[in-house]
């Protein structure tokens, strides 16, 4: 269904989002690699760079690779994820979404 989403509404971020949650669940699940959610969510959150002012999806996309990139035991790239997106943007979004990045950060440590 999402496939089918995607494929009728190729520009809408809605569909990629949801796509980027299922690889997400299956990959929790054991059903899929987190590789795969990873390289997702990094294409979303480059392709929503270009968008100014940049919506608060562009941020919980960075989140969820860094997310995918803990699960892989990638602590460091992760932090260096999150870090570098707070740097360039110190409100990350909303305080909710900075409390999330910090949140992930502090399970890292």
């Amino acid at each position: 269904m999402v496939e089918e989403l995607l494929s009728q509404y190729p520009r809408y971020i809605e569909p990629r989002f949801e796509k980027g949650m299922l690889l997400e669940s299956q990959a929790q699940a054991g059903q899929g690699e987190w590789s795969a959610a990873l390289g997702h969510w990094q294409d979303l959150a480059q392709r929503m760079s270009r968008t100014r002012p940049r919506p608060l999806s562009y941020f919980d996309a960075w989140y969820h690779a860094a997310y995918a990139l803990h699960h892989q035991n990638e602590n460091t790239k992760a932090r260096q994820t999150l870090n570098g997106i707070m740097r360039l943007n110190p409100g990350v979004g909303s305080p909710e979404m900075k409390s999330k990045y910090e949140q992930l950060l502090n399970s890292m440590k």
